[in-house]
Parts: structure tokens; C-alpha cells; sequence
């Protein structure tokens, strides 16, 4: 994978690139990110750059034996961990038991969400976890010498959900094996352990900007007038792959649902409420959270219109003020809160739904 497929995020790009050109690579890196956003394809493409035979100017040749092979993720110096669940029935006790669904899901779709994990190697309402085994597995495979890349990569993909059990890493993290890079993903940056992080150098990528979700477009043929561009950017909240969703029309029956249940509270249709309560309880966790962050998403892109434009209605209705709404974003935020820790589906969402109400009304 080249740096240059994967647009925007020029500034950190070139950050990485000056270090590894002046010699300051630092050995522990630490990605926060969004799900669906960029740092998956961006560490693969940096890894694939420090260790092409042949870089041309500020990336790799995409031509010699190992850039051949890690498009393929198929280097055997590159290893990756992830979310997973042991199942000694099927013969999963490491993630590289799980490795073809994992490249498979990576090459369908390099924006892919923990989610998109989750559902692809059916773990129904767990949301996986990198086991103390794979943690130790990762301190076996750092001090074996390398096959023949020059430097030997470990990316660690939702490093937060090792818990504690990313202790195990720790001292390979601070006194790493010679020619061993790090790349740790977070997607959740509030439950990584404060001791991996002072052992990381930490990268916050950023949203993608307006002109590249335009250049995007034209690298897609999809044509939208500058408005409406900017609207679905806005709703995408500069994360690239929620984005290109969004773009090609593809969102799912979750993001449908959260979008009527918003407009029949709008519109005081009050009893499809407890109708909707069972289709909430028919989702799983990491779904129970895409569907109040959607809705959380779609407030906020009410409130900033709100803001700037006179009298602004949906369909016909008239929105709440700017300080209800807030409150409403700020009580959807605590939503997901509180379903990380178990939260009763059915009576989670009729509690919100009488305290969107009274914010609406």
C-alpha cells in the first residue's frame, strides 16, 4: 500500500517521513483514532515504506520483494494483533488462527470498523478481546531474528482491548528488540493503559479535511454540488471511511432507524417508540452504539445549523434551541457510556427517548 493512495493527512505523513529520513523513528507508536478512520492503511503504508528495498522520494518503490509482499500482507516480518475470542473447539487460541479473515476483511475494505470486525468473525455480543496468550505470543515473536525485512513491524490494532493484560508488553515496549517497530491502534483512547502510553511516541489523526473529501469524490466519479458535499462531511465528522459510506449511499439499516426515531420524537409520533424499543434489543452491544452515535451525529449537525441559519425546520418541524439540543447530545454521549457497562437495552432506550422528548417538545 502506497502513502499516496491513502488521501490527506499530508502533516502526519511527513511527520513520520522526516523522522524516519533524520533518523528519530521512534521504535512505539500509538495511533488514536475514530473507527473507520485512517490508521490501519497509514501504518501499513509506513511500514511498507520503511522497509522498501527502493523508496522513491517520499514513498515506497510498490515494485521490489517486500512492497510486493506487503500488499499481499503477506510479509513475514510484519505480524498483527486484534480483538478475537479464544475457541479451542475451532482451533482459535492466537489471532494468526483468524489471520485469512482478517486480511479478507482488510482487503474488502481498509476503513473497516470494530464492528465490521466483530460481525465478520461472529462474536455476536462480545466485543473480543487481545488475550494475555497473544500477548505473549507478540514477546515470543520479538525476539526472533528477522526473516528479511529490515525492520520487523508489530501492529496492534485496538490495543485497548488487552486491558490489563498489555502489561505483558511492557517491557518490550521500553526496551525493544533492535530493528522492532510498534504500532499500536486506539479507537477508544479513554481505556488505554496510562503505562502504554507513556511508553509510546502518540499520534491523534486528524479529520479529514473538506478539499480531500472532494478529491475523493473525483477519485470515486461521484458527483455532489459543494452544499451537499459539505453536509455529508459534516456528518461523517471527518472520519474517511464513515465518509466513503456515506458517499456511495451505502449506510446501513442502523443509521436508518436512528434517523426515524430522531424525526418521530420531532414529530411527537410517540407510539413507535415501544416498537422500536425491541429492535433495540435485538442489537448487540458495539450496534447499541453505532445507533445512539448516529443519532448523537445527526443533533449535532442540527445544532450547528441551528446556529446558522434563521428559523431552521426538519421537514417542517421546528428544531429545539440550541441549549436542548446540548443537552440532548450530551445525554446520547452518556448513552454509550453507560452500554459499554451492560446496560439494559429496552429500559436504556425508553429513558432516552421521554428525555429527548421533553428537550423536543
Amino acid at each position: 500500500m502506497l502513502l499516496k493512495d491513502i488521501i490527506g493527512y499530508n502533516d502526519i505523513k511527513d511527520q513520520f517521513i522526516t523522522a524516519y529520513k533524520f533518523n528519530k523513528l521512534h521504535h512505539a507508536h500509538l495511533l488514536m483514532d475514530q473507527p473507520q478512520g485512517a490508521s490501519l492503511p497509514l501504518v501499513i503504508a509506513f511500514a511498507q515504506y520503511i522497509n522498501c528495498q527502493q523508496p522513491i522520494d517520499n514513498d515506497s518503490c510498490n515494485l521490489c520483494s517486500s512492497c510486493l509482499k506487503y500488499n499481499k500482507l503477506a510479509h513475514p516480518d510484519l505480524h498483527f494483533s486484534f480483538p478475537y475470542q479464544i475457541d479451542k473447539k475451532n482451533n482459535i487460541e492466537l489471532c494468526q488462527d483468524l489471520y485469512p479473515s482478517w486480511k479478507n476483511q482488510f482487503e474488502s475494505n481498509q476503513y473497516f470498523s470494530d464492528l465490521d470486525w466483530i460481525n465478520t468473525i461472529e462474536l455476536n455480543n462480545s466485543q473480543g478481546k487481545i488475550t494475555a496468550i497473544e500477548c505473549k505470543e507478540i514477546v515470543r515473536k520479538i525476539h526472533l531474528h528477522n526473516f528479511e525485512a529490515k525492520y520487523k513491524v508489530f501492529i496492534i490494532w485496538q490495543i485497548e482491548r488487552a486491558e490489563e493484560e498489555a502489561n505483558i508488553l511492557l517491557k518490550s515496549l521500553e526496551e525493544p528488540s533492535e530493528n522492532t517497530i510498534f504500532f499500536l491502534i486506539s479507537l477508544n483512547h479513554d481505556f488505554v493503559l496510562t503505562t502504554i502510553l507513556s511508553r509510546c511516541q502518540t499520534w491523534r489523526i486528524p479529520p479529514l479535511k473538506l478539499e480531500d473529501a472532494n478529491k475523493i469524490c473525483m477519485n470515486r466519479g461521484l458527483q455532489y454540488d459543494n452544499n451537499e458535499l459539505a453536509r455529508i462531511w459534516q456528518d461523517s465528522e471527518g472520519i474517511i471511511g464513515k465518509l466513503i459510506q456515506l458517499l456511495e449511499d451505502n449506510d446501513n439499516h442502523i443509521s436508518e432507524q436512528a434517523s426515524k426515531w430522531l424525526h418521530s420524537i420531532l414529530a411527537q409520533k410517540y407510539e413507535v417508540l415501544f416498537a422500536m424499543s425491541d429492535y433495540i434489543a435485538s442489537l448487540n452491544r458495539l450496534q447499541q452504539k453505532q445507533f445512539y452515535k448516529t443519532a448523537s451525529t445527526t443533533i449535532r449537525y442540527w445544532l450547528i445549523q441551528n446556529a446558522t441559519q434563521n428559523n431552521f425546520k426538519i421537514n417542517s418541524y421546528n428544531v429545539p434551541d440550541n441549549e436542548q439540543l446540548y443537552s440532548s447530545v450530551l445525554y446520547l454521549d452518556e448513552a454509550i457510556y453507560h452500554v459499554e457497562r451492560n446496560s439494559n437495552a429496552r429500559m436504556q432506550f425508553l429513558d432516552i427517548s421521554i428525555f429527548l422528548k421533553k428537550q423536543f417538545a
